[in-house]
């Protein structure tokens, strides 16, 4: 094997596990779903913005949890 074909193979694996890196820090970022700082986020989003299973747990957890709490 040729030095320019192990040069790019490094470069190749040294940029998936950089991809991956980054992936993993920006979806360790997010607040566990239910919590309230989850609730905040969510209550703040834009209402267009939303799936239908943020919606469901949005109700769950959020608002239900509010709910019961107040009784």
């Amino acid at each position: 094997m040729t030095k320019s074909k192990l040069g790019h193979r490094r470069m190749k694996l040294l940029s998936r596990i950089l991809f991956l890196m980054t992936v993993a820090a920006a979806f360790g970022c997010e607040p566990e779903v239910g919590s309230d700082a989850w609730c905040e986020n969510i209550a703040e989003k834009p209402k267009g913005e939303l799936t239908m299973n943020e919606v469901s747990e949005f109700a769950s957890a959020c608002i239900f949890k509010n709910y019961q709490n107040d009784e």
